[in-house]
């Protein structure tokens, strides 16, 4: 039990602070931001590249295996 507390109190003292959490945190949030928006971009732009057919090929073959939704 001892050596718990003392393992405990150890990781306590060289977790971040409050704003180094909000930074990190803030830092992983944009990544996931950019990523939904340049996915949307790109589903557009190939969208209007391929016909109807060749698109909805696309999405089924390459990601309704996958378990990603394939409503685009």
């Amino acid at each position: 039990m001892e050596s718990r507390m003392s393992i405990s109190s150890t990781l306590t003292s060289v977790q971040p602070v409050h704003g180094e959490w909000a930074q990190r945190i803030t830092a992983a949030w944009q990544k996931t931001v950019e990523g939904v928006i340049e996915t949307g971009t790109l589903l557009v732009q190939a969208k209007r590249w391929m016909s109807p057919n060749e698109f909805t090929d696309m999405i089924e073959h390459s990601y309704r295996s996958r378990g990603t939704p394939h409503s685009a």
